[in-house]
């Protein structure tokens, strides 16, 4: 080669390499530009506070945990309240698990099984000060709860932030306390109050399934507030809603290392977790709670309704905004405003107040419930505009009314944490796609205290996108019957200790009897 091609190569190596590091410096200006934008927007409400990094916690076994349980008795001094046996036991598994899931079915009390480990644990003087992380509808529950039942100081972290600093400063302070705080708020003040985190030694996740994805501010933020903790409860009947990976992540924050995909043996993911997974449904510990009888009804699409649904579907359009026009013509026609699903459960309430009974109707969209509000004329409405403070009154009102009997909810705002045993019937206005938020919303009912047996309606159009929907739910209900239900640990206690997990019948009497009266 000569002289002049090494020369131009060399010119245009050099070229080369200072276009790549013009580049450079310019994507790192860009970046830096970017950073400090983000930094100014999101600085003051989310600081860097570094990674996530999970409490380590030594393996228990299930033989262990058995062994305790059996041997090791409840301190119930100071617990103003009796406990079902199969409470009993699971308050026992929650103090001895120490960082453990408590997945039994909706309407088993949870809350009062942990509220009975903290009571044991205080007296032990294992536990001081507690932190109850809940969805914001369930704090004023939690505080009756606790009010009721323990001699705990309660601490609302929440309202205006001059409320939550005072609520702070004095929480800090306070012996035998435990303080409410909803998931949205722990972004916010785990930063601004970590001092004050830094000194709990429980934690409580009501719903815990509301962390189960990762890349979220909310899983982030209430993972470092678990980490600070000793002791570890999380309370949820919904361990995981659509693939075993959410239950996986939650483990993983608990500091129980057992990760599990939809191609994990059921035997293999049941081994892994009985040392920190407790699961009962109440058919298995209740011999006369009344059943519960569900009922899909299928309807048929008035003629102006079924274009509307057809014109939608083959509009050759895509996505969310598609699906949930489909849906909501399900439910009403566009044009006309009609509704067979509104003519055919007007008629069912109607017999139902003629034999003095109570039904909860749930929907998804606001529009059927402001629809049946008015042709009812029911003051009992539940949505996202309800106060957390007015919504448990709400519901006692419902329980005492004479007058009216039948109460609307939005099925994700009065879905969960509610107890409204004075209803028997169900009415499910819209199908969804996930089978545990429908569970949550039919337990509203069909728990502890219920002496009827509970009927629920589905309402379905006929070959529609819900009985689409409808099939989904029922493919992910099978697979969470199969992974989440009959726990190794369960099945050891129930061999030695038959006298306390046998079928509660004389109590559960009882407690119904009370409950009517």
């Amino acid at each position: 080669m000569s002289s002049r091609g090494r020369v131009q190569i060399s010119l245009f190596c050099v070229a080369s390499a200072d276009s790549v590091g013009v580049v450079f410096v310019l994507l790192l200006v860009l970046g830096l530009w970017l950073y400090s934008k983000l930094h100014k927007h999101f600085g003051n409400h989310v600081p860097d506070l570094g990674p996530v990094t999970y409490r380590e916690n030594r393996p228990t076994k299930a033989a262990d945990i058995s062994h305790l349980i059996q041997h090791v008795q409840l301190d119930l001094n100071g617990f103003k309240g009796n406990l079902y046996r199969f409470q009993d036991v699971g308050a026992r598994f929650l103090i001895h698990a120490r960082r453990c899931l408590l997945g039994d079915e909706m309407g088993l009390g949870k809350t009062v099984q942990a509220l009975a480990a903290l009571n044991h644990l205080n007296r032990a003087g294992e536990v001081n000060r507690v932190i109850v992380v809940a969805p914001k509808t369930l704090l004023y529950n939690w505080q009756a709860e606790i009010e009721r039942f323990t001699g705990f100081k309660v601490f609302l972290l929440a309202g205006p932030p001059a409320a939550r600093a005072k609520a702070y400063a004095e929480f800090g302070k306070a012996q035998r306390a435990i303080g409410l705080l909803n998931y949205d708020l722990a972004r916010t003040d785990f930063p601004l109050y970590r001092t004050v985190f830094e000194t709990i030694d429980a934690v409580v996740l009501d719903e815990a399934h509301l962390i189960k994805n990762e890349s979220t501010q909310r899983h982030i933020f209430t993972t470092k507030i678990v980490v600070q903790a000793k002791y570890a409860f999380y309370l949820t009947g919904t361990v995981f809603q659509n693939n075993l990976e959410e239950f996986s992540v939650l483990a993983k924050t608990l500091g129980q290392w057992a990760w599990a995909t939809r191609n994990t043996p059921e035997g293999v993911f049941k081994r892994k977790v009985e040392g920190f997974y407790f699961r009962r449904k109440k058919v298995e510990v209740f011999a006369d709670l009344p059943a519960k009888v569900e009922t899909d009804i299928l309807l048929d699409f008035e003629p102006e309704q079924l274009k509307s649904y057809v014109r939608t579907l083959n509009s050759g359009e895509s996505g969310f905004a598609v699906l949930s026009t489909l849906r909501q013509t399900c439910n009403f026609c566009p044009t006309k405003g009609s509704s067979p699903k509104l003519e055919y459960l007007l008629a069912q309430l109607e017999e139902l107040k003629g034999g003095g009974r109570k039904a909860l109707v749930f929907s998804e969209f606001l529009e059927p419930l402001n629809r049946i509000q008015k042709e009812t004329g029911t003051p009992f409405k539940l949505d996202g505009q309800v106060e957390a403070s007015r919504r448990q009154e709400m519901v006692e009102e419902f329980g005492r009314s004479r007058q009216h009997h039948v109460m609307l909810l939005q099925i994700r705002t009065g879905g969960m944490g509610l107890n409204l045993q004075a209803a028997d019937t169900v009415f499910l206005f819209d199908p969804g796609w996930n089978p545990a938020v429908e569970n949550q919303a039919i337990d509203r009912a069909h728990r502890i205290g219920q002496t009827q047996r509970v009927s629920i309606y589905r309402l379905l159009m006929r070959r529609s996108i819900e009985e689409r929907i409808r099939g989904v739910a029922m493919d992910k209900q099978a697979t969470f019957d199969a992974y989440a239900d009959g726990s190794l640990l369960e099945q050891r206690l129930k061999a030695a200790l038959p006298e306390l997990l046998e079928l509660e019948r004389k109590a559960h009497r009882v407690a119904s009897e009370l409950s009517a009266a």
